[in-house]
């Protein structure tokens, strides 16, 4: 398969261009703090009575995606084995990867023990920006999130990772009633 390339290693760890997933776990390594932070704070929110959001921001190419997938996803499932977890792009249309993910997370969750947690990663949130023309319908996509993070009765918690020369656009969307921004 390695073809003329007589070099002793058969797998290569580097990715190129291509983001780490949960099943390269073993070949991602070195933000092992980061992750601890994001799996603290996804813990932690509850308790000061706060949404279950988190934002991973980065510039491109930096390996937001890699740490969640990679990193974040795979230590959770460690923690707590029976969570079940599911990642969307938004796309030009962000409604339907959601519905289609959150209907697949409580069906397997109502399989599960009450207790398990439940993980959304909604991966490269920028493409609402770039890909969604109508201001009302990303600000209804970031609201549905908001609104799934915060409910008390839930146990969805979200990580979102977006671009960092997009956190000033998410100034444009107001995720509560309140005037709150994103």
């Amino acid at each position: 398969a390695d073809g003329s390339d007589s070099r002793p290693l058969v797998i290569r760890p580097y990715r190129g261009l291509l983001y780490f997933q949960t099943e390269h776990q073993r070949l991602y390594f070195g933000r092992q703090d980061a992750v601890s932070e994001v799996l603290h704070d996804l813990e932690a929110l509850p308790a000061l009575g706060k949404p279950r959001f988190v934002l991973v921001a980065g510039a491109s190419g930096t390996g937001k995606s890699s740490m969640v997938l990679a990193g974040v996803v795979p230590r959770l499932l460690a923690q707590k084995p029976k969570a079940q977890v599911a990642r969307i792009r938004p796309g030009s249309a962000p409604e339907t990867p959601l519905s289609t993910a959150l209907v697949d997370l409580v069906s397997a969750a109502g399989q599960g023990s009450a207790d398990q947690p439940i993980l959304l990663v909604v991966d490269q949130l920028e493409e609402i920006f770039i890909n969604v023309a109508d201001p009302k319908r990303r600000e209804a996509f970031v609201r549905k999130l908001w609104s799934l993070a915060g409910d008390p009765a839930s146990k969805l918690c979200i990580i979102v990772t977006l671009r960092v020369d997009f956190v000033g656009r998410c100034g444009e969307i107001c995720i509560d009633d309140n005037g709150r921004r994103l």
